[in-house]
């Protein structure tokens, strides 16, 4: 791309891992809607489970 525009995806994924992806997402989309954690999970687009799965996993909850 040219210089100043946004990152592509696949530039994002390989400057880190996709668990740090995911985590910065995770935490990003958390902000974004207040740690309301059922309204996080459906802008994720995912279950609400599924997310408190992934919390666990990044240690954002216990």
């Amino acid at each position: 791309g040219a210089p100043g525009d946004a990152p592509a995806r696949n530039e994002i994924v390989a400057s880190g891992s996709v668990d740090t992806v995911y985590y910065e997402l995770i935490r990003s989309t958390l902000d974004a809607c207040n740690g309301n954690l059922s309204k996080a999970a459906e802008q994720l687009g995912v279950a609400r489970s599924t997310l408190y799965r992934r919390l666990r996993k990044f240690g954002i909850i216990e």
